[in-house]
């Protein structure tokens, strides 16, 4: 048993734990979350930004721009054509068939939150069809080597984590193979009543790379890595199609061509060479192999990180959580000022207690907000009951907000125009029109290199 691809599946896995819990606070920020962040007190406690304000006798407010820049990107990509290339040629059935614009925006909102565009290509029999299969997945399932190519060509460990019911394991790993299922059944029955409960902060519903967040599924874990070896291009003339496969197969190739000169048809044609070629293998937790794939061209991954300098991740709502935490910090102060503001405050001179004997405070509080109600009250010194108002809100915080919302537009590039808000009187249509094809000029480098991920995607699409 080689434990090799295992154990570098779990390298990449540790690996990227700065990433997973990056995109984890990226996704709290993006819907509402927002005062989480862990803060550190002058006495040396660690509390969240919440408990923080809470004890400054602060109600924490929030308001979501973070989400409406989103969803303003979001609908920009869908409000575009598809390309003609889901409408006509060999993309468009299977574009139809899995819904290929749905899943692009979702992906491109995950790519918004966490820099990350994944998704699997598989062909395999479903209840919808048959055919080659996208589906998104999740960073908090995916793991990769470090590599620093924007188009991958440097990926050496690619795969993610599978969360199976027992049936669906028996079906996926042995569906010939009636031993290997009864063994499987035994391995993750015993594997289940020992699963350890579900760490405490594992919100995105994963667990960790041994274990389910659910104990009742079996985890699978995929692992595809890539190697030199020699391997045997295989071209068929009658299709045009060409593989790649292992020389172990060139006995089956060799019988298959005298099958097709018996038939007078065209042989198969291969060459042999050292190419690079990759291996797909499903592991137990426990590192026991349970299926392994014959080599191929590619792994069935479409990847792309962004912007992925130096192998790093920055994703687009990063620049604005800053911005975004300003302006909740100062919503938080206003709505404080606010409350505890005097409000028709009533100071009632203590001689002026001559209501009548059978007069209380309340009943003074009550008449005072009745309208054409009238108290009656007797002051030798000659003082009158005041009222004092507060006209307004510290102005300057006022300002400071308006001045934030206008930094988060300029930082991030999603402006009102873009969002669709209502124009200013005095703005023309035309003006306005320019306004939003400027703004969204500065997102050109987002759809660009989702586009680049999409044809990635479809390349894999037309091999599968």
């Amino acid at each position: 048993m080689n434990h090799t691809p295992f154990q570098a599946a779990r390298r990449a896995w540790d690996a990227a734990a700065g990433l997973r819990a990056s995109r984890q606070r990226m996704k709290r920020f993006a819907y509402g979350h927002q005062w989480d962040d862990p803060v550190t007190l002058p006495d040396g406690s660690v509390v969240t930004m919440a408990e923080r304000a809470r004890r400054n006798l602060c109600d924490p407010v929030t308001n979501n721009l973070i989400r409406q820049i989103i969803k303003s990107v979001v609908g920009r990509f869908r409000s575009q054509p598809l390309p003609s290339r889901y409408s006509t040629g060999p993309l468009a059935t299977i574009a139809s068939r899995n819904l290929i614009s749905e899943l692009d925006a979702r992906t491109l909102e995950e790519f918004l939150i966490s820099g990350c565009a994944i998704q699997r290509i598989s062909r395999h029999m479903r209840p919808e069809g048959s055919g080659p299969w996208v589906d998104i997945v999740s960073p908090a399932r995916f793991f990769v080597n470090h590599f620093r190519d924007p188009r991958g060509h440097d990926i050496e460990t690619i795969g993610m984590l599978h969360d199976w019911s027992v049936d669906e394991t028996v079906a996926r790993m042995a569906p010939r193979d009636p031993k290997l299922a009864d063994a499987l059944r035994t391995l993750y029955a015993d594997t289940d009543s020992r699963l350890p409960p579900l760490a405490l902060g594992d919100t995105d519903g994963c667990g960790g790379f041994l274990h389910p967040s659910d104990p009742s599924r079996c985890r699978v874990i995929e692992v595809w890595t890539r190697s030199l070896s020699h391997v045997a291009a295989c071209h068929d003339p009658e299709t045009g199609r060409c593989t790649i496969t292992s020389t172990g197969q060139l006995p089956h190739i060799d019988r298959q061509n005298r099958l097709r000169h018996s038939q007078g048809r065209l042989p198969l044609v291969t060459r042999r060479r050292l190419g690079v070629s990759w291996i797909g293998r499903w592991y137990a937790p426990s590192g026991r192999l349970l299926r392994q794939t014959a080599p191929a061209a590619t792994h069935p991954f479409a990847v792309k990180f962004y912007p992925l300098i130096d192998g790093e991740v920055h994703p687009f709502i990063e620049d604005v959580i800053d911005r975004q935490i300003q302006v909740n910090r100062t919503l938080t102060m206003v709505d404080r000022i606010m409350a505890v503001s005097a409000k028709e405050l009533v100071l009632f001179p203590h001689e002026a207690l001559l209501g009548g004997p059978d007069w209380k405070l309340k009943d003074y509080a009550r008449a005072w907000s009745t309208p054409g109600a009238m108290i009656p009250y007797r002051s030798d010194s000659g003082k009158m009951p005041s009222v004092i108002n507060t006209a307004g809100i510290n102005a300057g915080l006022s300002n400071l907000l308006a001045v934030e919302m206008q930094m988060m537009e300029q930082v991030s590039g999603v402006t009102s125009a873009l969002q669709g808000q209502r124009a200013a009187s005095s703005d023309t249509a035309s003006l306005y029109k320019a306004q939003a094809d400027n703004a969204a000029t500065a997102l050109t480098d987002i759809f660009e290199t989702f586009e680049a991920f999409r044809c990635q995607r479809d390349r894999l699409l037309t091999d599968f």
